[in-house]
């Protein structure tokens, strides 16, 4: 009473491993790409809160330039534009260091996404490295 032995029951199992570890890859790479767009979008909006900011906190320097003469000193806090009883030079300064550190922010997500990606290359691709079982 010899029986043959079952060899789909071993590469059904085979299948299911390789789905199982390319639906995780795919995940990973999914997750990869959501970090890498959160990067970007955090880095154009540190840059460009640093440059507004930068440009606020100018502004009232400018018009004290503007408007000095070698004789009187003007004070940049003093005369300028304020928004609800704070000077302009103040919010932008805060504007340009919060920005600074959401541009760094993103530079760090920047870098994590790419090193995830560099790990998910060097990962084996399952379905490519499968041959089945003959």
């Amino acid at each position: 009473m010899e029986r043959d032995a079952r060899i789909d029951v071993n590469r059904q199992h085979a299948d299911m491993i390789v789905n199982q570890i390319s639906r995780e890859r795919e995940s990973f790479a999914r997750d990869i790409a959501a970090t890498k767009t959160k990067a970007r979008i955090l880095v154009w909006l540190g840059f460009l809160m640093s440059v507004f900011g930068a440009i606020a906190f100018m502004v009232p320097f400018l018009q004290a330039m503007k408007d000095s003469s070698p004789t009187t000193t003007a004070d940049p806090l003093a005369s300028g534009l304020s928004i609800g009883g704070y000077p302009i030079l103040i919010i932008g300064f805060g504007a340009a260091v919060v920005g600074q550190f959401v541009l760094i922010a993103g530079i760090i997500l920047h870098i994590v996404a790419a090193s995830r990606r560099r790990q998910l290359l060097q990962m084996p691709d399952a379905r490519q490295s499968y041959g089945g079982w003959r």
